[in-house]
């Protein structure tokens, strides 16, 4: 830690280095942070007797673990309403160590090494933050007798030691949340569910902004933003509050905004998030002074570098480091794929700019004027999420268009009128809403979308009989 110290300190003293010896004492940095975490890996490992004895005692967990979550379901008949809220959600939990060893035959490291190659190929660093599963830190949740600080989970272990062996920077957060949990005004994680609290957030956010204090462009305005006590609701369970430490921008006396031009870019899944601005990247931005550009999205993590990706070479080249926060689970997972840096930026998850879209419509329309029979070259469903992925991007116009070429493409689908339906709402066209709409139950939809149908036209004052379930609602 020393060494690591020593090294941030001669970076903030040598600010009119040039480019190349700036990047040398960076690399130094880097390498000795990389090079401490891989020790105190190591002594925490050989602290219980190496890996193969941590392996024998984690089965015996495994197995409790697994047999009280089947006994859970067996008591609930696998539905949350028969078990009650707060024991089945325990079991969800319990369940999250278990889970690895499952998923663990897999392996996501050649995608997440091939990732930091790729990003080192431009002068971009990487920074892996694999995500603690809930109770590796509170085994007594689940009244399971461990000794302190046992490491629990061997497959997250042992992915750490694989990337770091490979040269990919990583960071322990349970270490952190460890020193953090005996003084810890709440909890770290949620009560009912699996994911890091508002508290959490915050720790961990605070220990991946030490690894970058070696970069010149933070820490120059450390008071550029602030935060502020806030209380929210929990993820899983909105009837539990959950404190959360909101991150302010003092310039505006506003609550902190991302970025999309951030020199740090944070990905990941919903591990990554908290309330009232108070996420890891928020934090990140509050403890480093600057603003960032965070691309979580709620079960995303496995995708997340597939979607950096997108954004083009000469977006990503402009960036300094990727933050990618990511579970155990995913970690051990091996449907990860490897991700294509694109020369062009492609923001549609589909791999179509908007414009790229809007001229594959014209052309379409075009053809179809033609040939009755030429067709788009899509499925329903990729047209269905580039529809409402135009939506989320509040491209509303543009999804109209897409999802009329979807119902025009597959003239019989009920969900392709329903889904245009609602685009059209969205843009106050009520009348042709209610046409798409009326059409959507001709075409005989599932049980489920017919009340769905039906509640939208309802909404658009137009008389229908809903279904007993939807009017107690």
């Amino acid at each position: 830690m020393t060494l690591f110290l020593l090294a941030i300190l001669g970076l903030c003293n040598d600010s009119q280095a040039d480019p190349s010896a700036r990047r040398a004492d960076i690399e130094d940095a880097r390498a000795d942070a990389m090079e401490n975490q891989l020790l105190d890996l190591e002594d925490w490992v050989d602290e219980f007797g190496g890996l193969q004895v941590i392996r024998d005692d984690a089965e015996v967990l495994r197995n409790e673990i697994s047999r009280r979550f089947s006994s859970l379901l067996q008591l609930g008949g696998g539905r949350r309403v028969q078990v009650g809220k707060n024991q089945y959600q325990r079991g969800l939990t319990e369940r999250a160590i278990a889970a690895e060893w499952e998923r663990a035959s897999g392996d996501a490291i050649e995608a997440v090494i091939d990732f930091d190659r790729q990003l080192k190929s431009m002068g971009v660093d990487l920074i892996v933050c694999p995500v603690p599963a809930k109770m590796e830190l509170y085994y007594e949740d689940c009244e399971i007798d461990l000794p302190e600080r046992f490491p629990a989970s061997v497959p997250r272990i042992e992915r750490m030691f694989d990337l770091l062996e490979a040269d990919v920077e990583v960071v322990d957060i349970l270490q952190a949340f460890w020193e953090a949990k005996p003084n810890a005004e709440v909890p770290l994680y949620e009560l009912n569910g699996h994911h890091p609290s508002g508290l959490g957030a915050r720790v961990a956010a605070e220990l991946v902004a030490e690894r970058l204090a070696r970069y010149d462009f933070t820490g120059q305005d450390p008071e550029r933003f602030s935060e502020r006590r806030r209380t929210g609701t929990e993820r899983v369970d909105p009837s539990v509050p959950m404190k959360a430490w909101q991150v302010v921008d003092e310039e505006r006396g506003l609550p902190y905004e991302h970025v999309e031009d951030g020199e740090i870019v944070v990905i990941g899944d919903s591990h990554a998030f908290a309330y009232f601005t108070a996420s890891w990247a928020s934090h990140i931005a509050r403890t480093t002074g600057v603003p960032i550009t965070d691309l979580s999205e709620s079960s995303g993590g496995g995708r997340a570098h597939l979607k950096l990706g997108r954004l083009g070479r000469e977006s990503l080249a402009k960036r300094k480091v990727v933050v990618w926060i990511l579970t155990g689970v995913i970690l051990g997972s091996s449907s990860m794929d490897k991700a294509v840096i694109t020369e062009q930026p492609m923001p549609v998850d589909d791999g179509f700019t908007a414009d790229e879209v809007r001229g594959r419509i014209e052309e379409f329309r075009a053809q179809k004027k033609e040939d009755p029979n030429a067709r788009i070259g899509l499925s329903e469903g990729q047209l269905n999420k580039i529809g409402y992925d135009l939506i989320k991007a509040e491209e509303f116009e543009l999804a109209v268009e897409v999802l009329r070429a979807t119902a025009d493409e597959y003239p019989t689908s009920a969900n392709a009128y329903d889904s245009l339906g609602e685009a059209l709402i969205l843009v106050d066209r009520p009348d042709e809403a209610i046409v798409a709409l009326q059409r959507s139950l001709e075409l005989n939809p599932s049980d489920g979308l017919r009340r769905q149908t039906l509640t939208r036209l309802a909404t658009l004052g137009v008389e229908v009989e809903l279904p007993r379930d939807t009017e107690s609602r």
